[in-house]
Parts: C-alpha cells; structure tokens; sequence
C-alpha cells in the first residue's frame, strides 16, 4: 500500500463492479454476499489498474457501492486524483438521482468523465437472436446451457467431428440473419 500511495496516479479512473459470491472461507461457508471490486487506473504507472479492495457490502444499491468505493479512495488517500468513473450501466450504478456515479461524483465535489461500460447492450442484441432461433427461455436458467453443463464431462475430446445442424436450424438462421441486413428476401423463410 505504501509504494502505491507515494506514487499514486497523477489523473485515475475509478473502476467498481458488484457480485454476489459464495463464502467459502468465512464462518457461514455456502453463504452468499455482494461484494464489490473496486480498483483505479492512470498512467503512467497503473494503466492495468490497481486493485483497491473487494469489500462485501449489505447491498447492490448505488448508495452502499458509492459509500464502498468512497472508503478505499479515502483509506488510499486518492480522493484528489480521480477524473473518471468507470462501471456497467445498471440502475443501481447510471441512476440519475441515487446511481453510485451520481453519489460519487457528488462526494468528490467536481466533475469526472463518466465512462459507462456497455457490454449489455451486446447481451440484448444476442438474447433477441437466441430467441428468434430457439424461442423465449421462461426459467431463470437457460435448460439448452444445463445440460450442455451436465453432459460436458461426457463429451467425447479425442476423436472430435463435425456438427451437424438440422435444416430447420439452418432456414431459422437465414431468418434472423435477413431481419439483421434488412434483406426482405432472406427473412421470407418460415
């Protein structure tokens, strides 16, 4: 700790992402916690990031990871060197009024760069095609990836082949790949 803060980051970015995990080494082992990473980066020296702390948290609201996140910069005496927050564009984190870049960018009394990660996006755009081909999943757990989970061990890996796509498969993917070109004549198959 001691290095880092002698020579912090002239300008950082702050970087935090929630996760519930499973305790495996507390008292309750099974039990889950939201915990939170939260780490900063700024060259010349940390461009990769420097990882400020994991701590579990009571909640994923954007007040208890702003509050989080807030305490490792003061615990790390960074407060002054921060110039962008970096974080998914969940509520508990964009929310205009109690998202925990609005919460942060309050406390720290000025400005940043907010630099919102949007790989969810991409999750919409692969979910709507996942349902096009293969209709809409109702549990929370897709059934096609559980048994492609339980039957992994059983794959056979020394002698690999070819796999072999039914037609029906194949005439749903010309549909969804017409609908995504705007090909009318592509996304006639039904």
């Amino acid at each position: 700790m001691a290095a880092f803060s002698e020579d912090p980051p002239k300008y950082a970015a702050l970087h935090w992402d929630g996760k519930m995990l499973r305790d495996v080494l507390g008292s309750d082992p099974g039990t889950t916690s939201e915990t939170l990473a939260v780490l900063v980066s700024g060259p010349p020296a940390y461009p990769e990031g420097k990882l400020l702390g994991v701590p579990v948290i009571d909640s994923s609201t954007g007040t208890a990871q702003a509050e989080a996140s807030m305490d490792l910069l003061e615990a790390w005496g960074l407060t002054g060197v921060i110039t962008a927050l970096v974080f998914d564009t969940t509520a508990s984190n964009s929310g205009v009024h109690r998202g925990a870049a609005k919460l942060l960018e309050q406390q720290l009394d000025r400005k940043v760069f907010y630099l919102a990660c949007r790989h969810h996006i991409l999750e919409v755009l692969v979910g709507a095609a996942w349902e096009n081909l293969f209709g809409k999943v109702k549990s929370p757990e897709n059934p096609w990836f559980k048994h492609f989970k339980d039957v992994w061990t059983d794959l056979t890996t020394d002698n690999p082949t070819t796999l072999s796509i039914r037609q029906k498969w194949l005439i749903k993917r010309e549909r969804v790949q017409g609908n995504t070109t705007g090909n009318p004549e592509v996304g006639e198959a039904s």
